[in-house]
């Protein structure tokens, strides 16, 4: 009976946290030339206890670790939740996730940029537990359980994030610790504590929005590793469809509306979603929406990959300088990019497009055979090792 006891008593708790989000549940090595121009190197600003608005929030809640301190519903009650049985707080791009003990839960959701609840949940995805290795001969709360009930009663939660202003007094500790509150369009609020993250040093040279906003990144080469049994390296094969010579990939980084990373293959647009750039260079990405044209059978094969690949995704950035020569206008990078599934990407920088929005008319997709077979091209640029 103890058994059940305690794990029960966090998934009542964990119910009735989650519970308030919404009216029943969680509704929802380089050569140098002889003679080079040299270049400034961007150097990120120093961190600031400034309030963080927008789709900003996201990637600075990704510095913090969170921890639920209170759910307030939307008639104003009040419900403060134990330390000694934490419920933990994260978020990506794309997902926000609860969980507590064994019970772990995520939301889907996509940036709809329309205040003042621009995010919008679409529905419980699918989550691991092992609940029930702590309930024998009891339901299986993997599946069926009274939480999963209450996160489908409704397929949609439109929320906001906001970062809420540390305690001001004398005797406060700024700094230490820091306040993230989640609000739903249906009056309710969970507002959690977080502690700052310890971020490792990150290779290459620092990476700035302001840097990577300034360029489009054209992909030159793209692996696909292979590992034996053990986990040790075997090889690394080019990742094929990323090369038809009539669908070449870029990509570009806006900060207009929000902070969007956008990659184009030479049809439609909108493949990936907000960004978030962390202290080590971690890259995270969203789910946008994007364009529906038909692009034949090659272009739908390399767009598919490309999505697959990374919407929703979680990479490394090392940044490094390609050799440069006298006549260089603009500093050359090489950025590789370390997707958390092994793949190596490897992009150049080049000067942004010269058009404005999107010109849809001007994508020669039906210039070409798209139907024909694809020969695989040399692959010029190496990631370093």
């Amino acid at each position: 009976m103890a058994l059940f006891k305690t794990p029960h008593f966090r998934t009542t708790q964990l119910f009735s946290a989650i519970g308030i989000i919404s009216s029943i549940g969680l509704i929802g090595c380089q050569s140098t030339p002889s003679q080079v121009n040299t270049f400034p190197v961007v150097t990120p600003a120093s961190s600031q206890d400034i309030e963080v608005t927008g789709d900003k929030v996201i990637e600075w809640a990704n510095g913090y670790d969170w921890q639920l301190a209170q759910a307030i519903d939307a008639q104003g009650k009040t419900t403060t939740i134990s330390a000694a049985d934490p419920i933990t707080f994260e978020i990506t791009p794309h997902t926000v996730s609860l969980k507590q003990g064994c019970q772990n839960y995520s939301i889907g959701f996509n940036s709809l940029t329309a205040p003042p609840f621009p995010y919008h949940g679409f529905g419980l995805l699918p989550s691991k537990t092992d609940c029930i290795n702590h309930l024998p001969n009891q339901e299986d709360v993997s599946g069926g359980s009274m939480l999963a009930t209450l996160l489908l009663k409704d397929s949609f939660l439109n929320f906001n994030l906001k970062q809420l202003h540390q305690d001001q007094s004398p005797t406060a500790k700024p700094f230490a610790s820091q306040r993230l509150a989640l609000i739903t369009k249906q009056g309710n609020t969970l507002i959690f504590q977080g502690t700052p993250k310890s971020f490792a040093k990150p290779a290459g040279l620092p990476i700035t929005h302001e840097l990577l906003e300034a360029y489009q990144w054209r992909l030159v080469s793209a692996l696909n590793p292979s590992y034996d049994d053990h986990g040790k390296l075997l090889s690394k094969a080019p990742i094929g469809d990323f090369y038809h010579p009539d669908f070449p990939i870029t990509l570009g980084f806006s900060n207009t509306k929000e902070q969007y990373a956008s990659f184009y293959s030479n049809c439609n647009y909108g493949i990936g979603g907000i960004y978030a750039l962390l202290k080590d260079h971690t890259l995270l990405i969203g789910k946008g929406s994007q364009t529906v044209m038909s692009c034949g059978l090659n272009g739908n094969r390399v767009e598919t990959r490309l999505s697959n690949l990374e919407t929703g995704s979680r990479s490394k950035l090392t940044l490094s300088l390609q050799p440069t020569t006298a006549t260089a206008d603009f500093p050359r990078y090489n950025l590789l990019q370390t997707m958390a599934t092994g793949e190596t990407l490897v992009w150049q920088n080049e000067p942004l497009p010269k058009y404005s929005g999107l010109p849809l008319e001007e994508s020669n997709v039906s210039k070409t055979d798209s139907t024909k077979d694809d020969q695989l091209p040399t692959v010029n640029v190496e990631p370093d090792h």
